[in-house]
């Protein structure tokens, strides 16, 4: 009876990268549009677990703006960066609104109301 014949250094990393690939669990992309106040829109393909935080710094990145200058806002709910994709229920041709924060203060009410004759 002749021996069996061990497999080639090719078979054996091929074998190991099927058997690699059948391990991995599969991930869907979805696409997605950014949209800003003016109507204006980025697409993004992403991994259903993707954190959200690598897309909102990457609109952040487009705009020119501090990632932190932005509002993601995903039907009518505040995103959070911390979240995957899979997490806030995001499907593909889904719209995120893209709000530019608003720096708000308070008024001064000694010179918010004049007083007349005190």
């Amino acid at each position: 009876r002749a021996a069996r014949k061990a497999p080639s250094q090719k078979t054996r990393a091929r074998l190991v990268t099927r058997m690699a690939d059948e391990a991995k669990p599969e991930v869907n992309k979805i696409n997605v549009r950014v949209k800003n106040q003016g109507g204006e829109e980025i697409h993004f393909a992403l991994k259903s677990t993707t954190k959200l935080s690598k897309m909102m710094q990457a609109y952040a990145d487009r705009q020119g703006q501090p990632v932190d200058s932005f509002r993601f806002v995903f039907d009518g709910e505040r995103l959070n960066p911390d979240h995957t994709v899979d997490d806030a229920g995001l499907e593909d041709q889904d719209s995120i609104d893209a709000f530019q924060e608003q720096v708000g203060g308070h008024a001064d009410k000694e010179r918010a109301a004049p007083s007349f004759g005190k």
